[in-house]
């Protein structure tokens, strides 16, 4: 099965185009006539279908407003228009994002388990965090107007975290109380019923929801 690809390639690297072998670097010198302009990422890019090391690739030539070095796009899919590029690109990229985040700031390789449901676990939490830390983020730099859209903010933003909650548990209940015969109504009727444990998921709840100020509580 063929799998295209797309990402950044270093402008030191030779690739041939027709019957000339040029290094990319040098490409806009020579075809400043395939330069275009894309008002909708405010740069400038000469798309051409090239070989590299005898495969067929398609490359983006970007230089955005401002920048005086070219950047190289690169992808297998010959009728990719820039556009498009760009929007994978950007996805691709956010991934990437995640990834660094997500080592740096919540220990995402920290797991030393030899258990590898317990890695699974780690990598749920993990995307979890980063999921609810990600919604508090744009919540708060996109703020509604009204109390009314606020307290359905409030309202919708809580249910959704309740839920993944809900949802790691049963995971939990998955992964370590199925094996030894703990009935799934049973677990469900005992967190139910549980009003320490409910009380603690609701603190935990508001705690990312309104953050530091329900701290105390949750704790």
């Amino acid at each position: 099965m063929k799998l295209d690809m797309i990402g950044l390639m270093k402008t030191n690297r030779k690739v041939l185009l027709g019957t000339k072998s040029l290094l990319i670097n040098k490409i806009p010198e020579i075809y400043r006539n395939k330069i275009v302009n894309c008002k909708k990422y405010k740069c400038q890019y000469i798309p051409l279908k090239v070989l590299y090391k005898g495969s067929p690739i398609k490359i983006f030539l970007v230089r955005m407003n401002g920048q005086p070095t070219w950047k190289c796009l690169v992808t297998t899919q010959s009728k990719l228009s820039f556009i498009k590029a760009m929007k994978l690109y950007q996805i691709r990229w956010t991934i990437e994002v995640f990834f660094k985040d997500a080592k740096q700031q919540l220990n995402l390789t920290g797991c030393q388990s030899n258990d590898f449901d317990a890695h699974i676990a780690h990598y749920s939490l993990v995307c979890m965090q980063f999921t609810a830390l990600s919604l508090i983020k744009r919540v708060e730099e996109y703020e509604t107007i009204g109390n009314l859209l606020l307290n359905l903010k409030d309202y919708l933003i809580r249910q959704t975290i309740l839920r993944k909650i809900w949802q790691l548990l049963i995971v939990i209940y998955d992964q370590f109380f199925l094996n030894i015969g703990v009935d799934l109504d049973l677990f469900i009727r005992k967190l139910i019923n549980d009003d320490n444990l409910r009380n603690r998921i609701n603190g935990f709840a508001d705690f990312l929801l309104h953050g530091k100020e329900n701290q105390l509580q949750y704790a």
